[in-house]
């Protein structure tokens, strides 16, 4: 790479979880989101903020290829990392999504579709965990085959799985989220591109300037995707997954990874803050829906909530789920440290 940087190890660590916490409280948000506004009562702004939120999963797809770049993944190395990666992630995901199972039983009954669903990621948002696993079942071939590793192949993969899905698949079929969300050809493009930026560790690409100015170009692109998708099916399904979303990502990623950004991060208690729950990214991430769903009951039952502005309403929801989530999340570390690591991730 033509004008790099290099950048202390020390600086490292803080940067990345500041980074992955900035992507869970968005991803805590895009789920808060569809509780606050609807195809007609969403506003432009709240699209827009909406559109920036669609960078999360590649940031934690982008964060995740970056830190195994060097990982040695020959023989018998390789087998104690899958089996040791896997079960970090997917031991918490089979406690998390207990209660789940447990209510799809109780509500439907023991069925093999049930058992299905539990143990293939299918019920919720955890589609997450079955897409990292294929990445670490890949790694090797990530990291060697030439055509895999190739970023550029990887963006045209994503972008012809996308565009199936939103505007052939997605009109015709009422398709489950493991199966277009949760398949690698999705988020493909992140992983050759973390492992790109992560193998050259920190030294960075001084090209600051260019992706932020494709950012706000395919930001702006999105919307309008947005607004013509959210007109032709008069739902919220335009402001998520779509080909310019990918754009943006893409370029997000770019920029956070492959440039001198974190020369730019200041340390302040905010940025403090916001590492720390960086840290409990993936905690927050498999429990924050149950949490949600029994705050969206208790709010219910309180009148001023229903009559305040969506946007405010989509703020408060968001900080509350986080707030609730944080602290019983760091309870839960400080009462059971080697439980809470292995059933909740933390």
């Amino acid at each position: 790479m033509k004008g790099v940087a290099c950048f202390p190890a020390k600086e490292r660590q803080i940067f990345f979880d500041f980074i992955r916490g900035v992507a869970i409280i968005m991803v805590v948000a895009i789920h808060t989101f569809g509780l606050c506004y609807t195809s007609e009562t969403l506003s432009l702004l709240g699209l827009l903020f909406r559109q920036v939120m669609n960078c999360a999963v590649p940031i934690f797809c982008t964060c995740s290829a970056y830190f195994l770049a060097k990982k040695d993944t020959s023989g018998k190395r390789y087998k104690n990392f899958l089996i040791r990666q896997v079960a970090r992630v997917y031991v918490p995901y089979l406690f998390c999504s207990l209660p789940y199972l447990f209510f799809d039983v109780w509500s439907n009954g023991w069925t093999w579709t049930a058992l299905v669903k539990y143990v293939s990621c299918s019920y919720s948002v955890f589609y997450f965990v079955a897409l990292i696993i294929q990445f670490y079942i890949l790694l090797p071939l990530f990291k060697s085959n030439r055509f895999l590793k190739n970023a550029i192949l990887g963006f045209a993969i994503s972008f012809v799985w996308i565009t199936c899905y939103v505007y052939i698949v997605q009109v015709r079929f009422a398709v489950p989220l493991i199966l277009y969300a949760g398949v690698i050809c999705c988020f493909w493009v992140y992983f050759p591109l973390g492992i790109s930026c992560g193998a050259t560790e920190g030294c960075k690409d001084r090209r600051t300037l260019l992706y932020i100015c494709l950012s706000i170009f395919f930001l702006a692109l999105s919307i309008v995707e947005s607004l013509f998708l959210l007109s032709a099916s008069g739902t919220l399904s335009g402001v998520g997954i779509k080909p310019t979303a990918l754009m943006f990502s893409t370029s997000i990623c770019l920029y956070i990874f492959g440039t001198d950004v974190r020369n730019k991060l200041a340390n302040s208690t905010f940025t403090r803050v916001i590492a720390w729950l960086g840290r409990y990214s993936f905690g927050v991430y498999l429990t924050h829906m149950l949490l949600l769903a029994l705050l969206t009951k208790g709010l219910s039952y309180i009148s001023f909530v229903k009559n305040i502005g969506g946007g405010v309403r989509w703020f408060l929801i968001t900080l509350m789920v986080l707030l609730l989530n944080a602290l019983c999340l760091l309870i839960a570390k400080r009462l059971f440290p080697r439980l809470s690591h292995w059933l909740l991730g933390v």
